[in-house]
């Protein structure tokens, strides 16, 4: 019995991986989702009242970002209730999907490798238990939208660049448009579409500008969809108007007087994109609840997973470049098409700006460590490091979801 068992889960692994993931993440998720039992952070002050607004038919309010990532959490109040459950349950479906697409993309990029399942399933496992994505994944905020739209758009791309099937390249823009659909960051997909085109596109550049004409295209025609419910009570010009009162708003938005500061550190860490680097935590819930007690969410990328994977783009990532290693370079441009461009934004910015790439960094450090884990005198230091996220991550997970804590849970007051 315990013979056909073992091989009946050799047979099928990766539907049962498959099966593990989604019940671990929605298990980690779904537990106390309704707490705070209040809006918090941006979800009360911005994303909230403008999904019930758009429910009923009014689209003045969080005017400086499009429609869909308000729609899908107006989705939510529809189907569960104007309550903590439907504001965050759409975000943890898109986690979970998340979690899915970087699986396949992983698999897929590492299709000829002989660890591609354990690649995928590592980088998989790491999303799981990412900080910065766990908490995005239980709060309605736009990001984790916008960075499941980027991430299948890469996963489209990945595709595109093994068999150029015009159908394929439709898919691509089409996932584009739903990103630009949720922000506008989302353009920074066309820095690496061209940079990935340049470096892999085996037609000549007209042919492969041709392309980028039908991503864009099809980018803009979905992006023009999606405000299908605002036209239907304004003109067009109305929407360009509005498309220009976004442009205005971004260009003008400096004044950092009501950021939230970060935990630990100074808040010009959540300003400056060259200090990212220290993922320093920034505080999206902070209660004195006196008696000692303390009430605390903070949102951080896992540091064993994001200062790793900078410690491999810089080992290796340029090389792999100069080498044309398709997985390393498309891995690395995605980093650099998502970070660079911050550096030329005169607008306040936030270190969760970087969420869109936290799969690509998991997918980074899972390559990075099958190495060492077929390597039998060092495949204790993979699983020991394996524990350490898992340790770190129970260790936070307080913070992580607004548990009631003691005020010197880090060895030091909280609050004074």
């Amino acid at each position: 019995m315990q013979r056909k068992l073992l091989a009946w889960l050799k047979l099928h692994r990766e539907a049962v991986i498959i099966v593990g993931l989604i019940v671990f993440n929605l298990g980690l998720r779904l537990f106390r989702l309704d707490q705070p039992n209040e809006a918090y952070f941006d979800e009360g002050a911005h994303y909230v009242p403008a999904a019930r607004a758009y429910l009923n038919g009014d689209f003045s309010l969080n005017f400086e970002h499009p429609l869909l990532g308000k729609f899908l959490i107006g989705a939510g109040i529809m189907l569960f209730g104007d309550n903590p459950w439907g504001w965050r349950l759409p975000e943890v479906v898109f986690s979970i999907i998340g979690v899915l697409v970087t699986y396949f993309l992983a698999r897929k990029m590492f299709a000829f490798h002989p660890g591609k399942v354990w690649i995928a399933s590592v980088a998989a496992f790491l999303l799981s238990l990412d900080f910065m994505w766990f908490v995005h994944s239980r709060i309605a905020l736009l990001e984790i939208f916008l960075a499941v739209f980027v991430l299948i758009t890469l996963y489209f791309l990945w595709c595109y660049l093994e068999n150029f099937r015009l159908r394929t390249l439709f898919l691509v823009g089409f996932f584009l448009g739903l990103a630009l659909s949720v922000k506008w960051t989302a353009l920074f997909l066309f820095l690496a579409i061209t940079a990935l085109f340049f470096l892999f596109h085996k037609k000549t550049w007209r042919s492969w500008g041709t392309d980028l004409f039908v991503i864009g295209g099809t980018a803009g025609l979905v992006y023009l969809i999606s405000y299908v419910p605002y036209l239907l009570g304004h003109s067009f010009w109305d929407f360009i108007s509005l498309q220009q009162k976004m442009l205005n708003y971004h260009e003008n938005i400096n004044d950092i007087s009501y950021l939230r500061k970060p935990v630990t550190l100074d808040e010009s860490v959540v300003i400056h994109p060259w200090l990212w680097f220290l993922d320093s935590p920034m505080g999206y819930l902070s209660k004195n609840l006196g008696g000692g007690q303390a009430q605390l969410i903070i949102s951080l990328s896992h540091p064993f997973v994001f200062w790793l994977s900078i410690f491999v783009f810089f080992k290796v990532g340029i090389k792999g470049l100069r080498q044309k290693t398709r997985e390393i370079s498309f891995l690395f441009i995605i980093f650099l098409s998502f970070y660079l461009p911050w550096f030329f934004v005169s607008r306040y910015q936030f270190i969760y700006y970087l969420l869109s790439i936290i799969p690509f960094l998991c997918i980074t450090v899972a390559y990075f460590l099958y190495p060492y884990f077929i390597d039998k005198y060092r495949r204790w230091d993979v699983v020991g490091y394996l524990i350490a996220v898992v340790l770190s991550f129970v260790y936070l997970y307080p913070v992580l979801t607004g548990w009631q804590i003691p005020n010197n849970y880090f060895y030091f007051p909280i609050f004074k």
